[in-house]
């Protein structure tokens, strides 16, 4: 989310040592407080049940993005051939202002109604990219000038019961906008019902929840195919 916000191309992040060992030094001049924060998870066996961890905090590293090394080049990404989607997909593709394309991750930002996900050369079929694509912007439909579902409007921490929830949600919209746009397959399938079911485990006591997040992803698909012109 850094790397979109700031208009980073380079998909890879170092911290200062790294970056003069690996023989690309920061620029300064550029670098001094653009740096992002990575949290990584500290653990002590527990005392009573010594095959058990304990969470005891967080070490906290700053990182930079290589553009802000000097030479340095991303390692060249597997290219593949992936055809350009087709008017319908490319109108998924292009609503509520469109889909940047860069990095190596896919996400919806709230706060700046955005969708980024990796170049489309990055994903295995055009199914693919177009599932990851509709799966965003079924997330994008929740935003509070739109469809206002609590997931977005109120997001909290990831696995939190309302993250879970709109997961779910997004998943389901997405499979919907897949079948809608002819690109459903039974590998996209499969991994559709994988998704859903790794989500539905939180909310195992409440089997209805599982009724309620396809009604609510039906409605984000309807809402995003017709913002779509579909």
């Amino acid at each position: 989310m850094v790397a979109a916000g700031r208009g980073y191309g380079s998909r890879t992040w170092f911290t200062s040592r790294q970056a003069r060992e690996a023989g690309h030094p920061l620029r300064w001049n550029e670098a001094e407080g653009r740096h992002a924060t990575v949290l990584r998870p500290a653990f002590r066996k527990d005392r009573e049940n010594p095959t058990d961890l304990v969470l005891v905090g967080f070490n906290a590293y700053r990182v930079y993005n290589g553009d802000l090394c000097d030479g340095w080049q991303d390692p060249a990404r597997e290219v593949r051939e992936i055809p350009e989607p087709d008017a319908a997909a490319q109108a998924i593709v292009d609503v509520w202002g469109g889909t940047r394309h860069q990095g190596d991750r896919a996400f919806y930002a709230p706060s700046q109604d955005s969708v980024t996900v990796p170049p489309r050369d990055a994903f295995h079929s055009l199914a693919d990219y177009v599932g990851t694509v509709a799966h965003e912007k079924s997330h994008q439909s929740g935003h509070r000038t739109r469809l206002a579902r609590p997931g977005i409007t109120n997001h909290g921490a990831f696995g939190d019961h309302l993250y879970a929830a709109e997961e779910l949600v997004a998943e389901s919209s997405a499979a919907f906008i897949l079948g809608r746009l002819g690109l459903s397959c039974e590998t996209l399938r499969s991994n559709n019902a994988a998704y859903l079911r790794s989500w539905l485990k939180r909310f195992a006591s409440d089997p209805k929840v599982l009724i309620h997040a396809m009604g609510q992803g039906m409605k984000a698909a309807e809402y995003t195919l017709k913002a779509a012109g579909l």
